[in-house]
């Protein structure tokens, strides 16, 4: 590359696109839907109804998109019997990055925007953590948190269990080692006191 040359747009247009796979998923509704990159992969089942433009009798060609608090993915592909494959690209909202910056979180790049979209990390779910008294997360935290699976369901469900453990890292550890609502319930239902 050429001295002075800007070479971060290139690497956020990669971290920011990739390709798709979508499959119907046993429960009523909802959809397994993968996203790849180079050299990871995310799936998760979602409702079908968040995916606009896309409805459970499409065949052929399509596109839809995917609208979180943390950006946009637009998708291009093909589906056939409720099964399909395509490109993504995603658009950072800079509302989110916004509200971040506002809160004293810190301003994402676009590619933190993706990761966090990837999971729904959203506005929600930071403000649970402070209703429910948690140090303030960093950017880092978020991606982190959404990455391990902490969304706003598991917070509140904890909170309102009565585990409010202070930090987000403290959150991850609990959901990485199996800790979650259904687990603490079940021992609950079995005398083990919290």
């Amino acid at each position: 590359p050429v001295a002075g040359t800007p070479q971060a747009p290139a690497q956020d247009a990669a971290a920011t696109s990739g390709t798709w796979e979508i499959q119907p998923s046993e429960k009523a509704g909802r959809v397994y839907l993968e996203l790849r990159q180079r050299h990871s992969n995310d799936g998760r089942e979602i409702p079908l109804s968040s995916l606009q433009g896309l409805s459970a009798s499409a065949s052929g060609p399509v596109t839809f998109t995917l609208k979180r608090d943390a950006g946009t993915f637009s998708f291009e592909g093909t589906v056939r019997n409720g099964s399909g494959a395509g490109a993504y690209t995603f658009t950072p909202s800079a509302a989110f990055a916004d509200a971040l910056e506002k809160r004293g979180i810190g301003r994402p790049t676009a590619a933190q925007q993706h990761e966090m979209a990837k999971s729904d990390v959203s506005l929600a779910l930071l403000d649970d953590l402070t209703a429910q008294g948690y140090e303030k997360p960093t950017i880092d935290d978020l991606v982190r948190a959404g990455q391990h699976g902490v969304d706003p369901d598991f917070v509140h469900g904890m909170g309102q269990l009565g585990y409010h453990v202070g930090t987000v890292a403290a959150l991850i550890n609990m959901r990485d080692h199996g800790v979650s609502p259904d687990y603490v319930q079940g021992l609950m239902a079995q005398g083990i006191p919290k």
